[in-house]
């Protein structure tokens, strides 16, 4: 898994709830959050670092300057989530920056949804890797920077360990043919996890 920053945005406030409902259907987990008052030096350097690792470009420090005042206009919820390739997800859930895009290309986005125009757009996330901790210290200061596995060692952890016991359990299933299956698998997969310690009776 991986972490990513959400912003959602003042003129979304009445939007939070359903926002952070669609977070969750798609796979977020939340880590840490908060409701604040973003300051404006806040406000621009976040804007700075979506300007440099977004493909929209802005013509004038007083547009850039007009983002990071709306961030200031009114509370701003704050996020850190976490999900399998979180930032690749966050930009296909909240949609392009350019909302024309985002609304004949991603009809179903949270910035087609709820975005009234180019500054007003509802909610931002991270949108490369490489800037998730520096968003993060902007907003979380004192967040614990422990990294989560990346997507390679997920993916050897899924074939080393659970999907051999999975395969078993299912063999295992098979041959027994119980009433309830799905009790039964359960109950099997914590019978022989692998990583539960075995506790040895004393001798008497």
């Amino acid at each position: 898994m991986e972490k990513a920053i959400v912003v959602i945005k003042p003129d979304a406030k009445v939007h939070e709830s359903a926002i952070l409902s669609r977070l969750k259907f798609d796979g977020f987990k939340i880590l840490q959050a908060r409701r604040m008052l973003v300051t404006f030096d806040q406000g621009l350097e976040y804007v700075e670092v979506q300007m440099r690792e977004s493909k929209r470009a802005f013509k004038s420090v007083e547009e850039i300057e007009t983002l990071a005042e709306h961030l200031t206009s009114g509370p701003c919820t704050i996020l850190v989530v976490a999900a399998f390739d979180a930032v690749d997800l966050l930009k296909t859930v909240i949609g392009p920056q350019d909302l024309f895009q985002a609304r004949q290309f991603f009809p179903s986005s949270l910035r087609t949804k709820y975005a009234t125009d180019e500054v007003r757009d509802a909610i931002w996330g991270s949108q490369s890797r490489h800037q998730v901790e520096e968003e993060i210290r902007i907003f979380f200061p004192n967040h614990l920077m422990e990294r989560l596995p990346d997507h390679d060692t997920n993916k050897v952890l899924l074939e080393t360990a659970l999907y051999p016991l999975l395969t078993q359990g299912l063999t295992e299933l098979c041959k027994a043919k119980p009433e309830n299956p799905t009790v039964w698998l359960g109950t099997w997969l914590l019978e022989n996890n692998p990583s539960q310690p075995k506790v040895q009776e004393p001798w008497v």
